[in-house]
């Protein structure tokens, strides 16, 4: 097996066991999540509980009606709107990634991926096949090689458009923590945002022996070796917790979520195992919580909230769920989605067609049109910002689509 087939092996291994983890709770929300960059974007913005605080005056969320894109800030006051926007991807770093249509020379609509500000001018456009959001300075681009297998080569441009890291990669991941892992025959490590003496970004880390790397998270990234088992390493590149897990995780409240045969648990950031590998999936933990799964007659997962160590707050009742964000935990629950609270307590009487976790803002966007709500709740429950009917939407904090239903 070549060493490329072995980075796709371990790639789709890993998206599949991300799809059946998210499959019933809203897979739409996740932008893309089944075509363009979102595959090796799973590690990065599609970590929605990662909570991105944003500057008043930047755009809290968008949609489109007829032809127009509407952007909007925290108080529901339209800043900007346009008609040529064909797509938003997400919004970091005061840019917003999206693809519009433009007029070329030869009086020619083209389509291409675009940086605008936060008041809705045009930074810059380029001309690749996809591009992410910005992190740490820059942006992930992707051209396919071949569209037919979805082979891509990817490099990493500027928030002026210009290509930095040139389009030589095989595989490649956003920058998380100031690095960026990247792949091509023969070489593969982690890039730093730092610019050095011939202009573009230096690999500080170098992996050898057919290792691959994934997203760095409070100072650790997992990596995994030639026979797939999985360890971490540290910022310097040393091996921090040997290899001997199943799957990759990212760190998340001094915790990382583990695998063997099929069983889930947690580890440490010394790598011993502090909540026994027994459930069949968990969430990572946030503001203290976390949710653990197991498996009904039918092997559909079951979840049950838990505190800090791992004790039981609640039976196995939810369908699904997310981690909590802002003290509430999103949950699917009798066909429905609604919040509770960190006792496992319904927070509020709502429930819902389509709902996204809490925001940075404090907000959570939620539609349920046979009652007419739609829009975003504060944390009692209550429509803060109403919305119009609309036809596709973003939440531009957690970087993922709203939907009215």
């Amino acid at each position: 097996m070549t060493q490329i087939m072995k980075i796709k092996h371990q790639f789709t291994s890993l998206f599949n066991s991300k799809l059946s983890s998210i499959s019933e709770l809203n897979l739409g929300n996740y932008y893309g999540v089944l075509s363009g960059i979102m595959l090796v974007m799973l590690f990065g913005i599609v970590d929605n509980a990662k909570l991105y605080s944003q500057e008043k005056n930047d755009p809290m969320y968008a949609y489109q009606i007829d032809q127009d894109w509407i952007f909007n800030d925290v108080d529901g006051k339209e800043i900007f709107r346009r008609n040529d926007i064909i797509e938003v991807f997400g919004f970091r770093e005061s840019i917003i990634t999206a693809k519009i249509e433009i007029t070329n020379k030869e009086n020619k609509i083209e389509e291409k991926w675009a940086g605008l500000s936060s008041e809705g001018k045009t930074l810059f456009t380029v001309d690749y096949d996809e591009m992410g959001t910005f992190n740490s300075g820059y942006a992930i681009v992707a051209n396919y090689t071949n569209k037919q297998v979805k082979d891509k080569v990817f490099g990493f441009v500027d928030k002026k458009g210009k290509l930095i890291v040139q389009m030589e990669y095989a595989d490649a991941l956003p920058f998380s923590e100031d690095l960026a892992y990247v792949m091509k025959e023969g070489k593969r490590g982690y890039l730093s945002n730092k610019l050095d003496n011939t202009g573009t970004l230096e690999m500080v880390i170098t992996l050898m022996d057919d290792k691959v790397g994934y997203n760095f998270s409070e100072g650790f990234a997992a990596i995994s070796n030639d026979e797939y088992a999985v360890g971490y390493i540290d910022k310097s590149g040393k091996v921090v917790i040997d290899y001997r897990f199943d799957e990759p995780a990212e760190f998340s409240e001094q915790k990382a979520k583990v695998t063997l045969i099929g069983k889930f648990g947690f580890i440490d950031r010394d790598g011993q195992i502090i909540i026994n590998l027994a459930y069949d999936e968990v969430k990572p933990f946030k503001n203290g919580r976390s949710f653990f799964a197991q498996n009904d007659e039918n092997g559909k997962p079951k979840w049950a909230l838990v505190d800090e160590l791992g004790n039981r707050l609640t039976e196995f009742i939810f369908q699904n769920c997310e981690p909590f964000s802002n003290n509430f935990g999103m949950i699917k629950f009798d066909g429905s989605y609604g919040f509770i609270n960190k006792n496992g307590e319904f927070a509020f009487s709502g429930f819902y067609n389509f709902a996204l976790p809490f925001n940075s803002s404090g907000m959570a966007f939620v539609s349920n049109l046979e009652y007419e709500t739609l829009g975003y709740i504060n944390s009692e429950g209550e429509i803060k910002l109403k919305l119009p009917k609309f036809e596709n939407g973003m939440d531009l904090i957690l970087n993922r689509k709203i939907e009215a239903k």
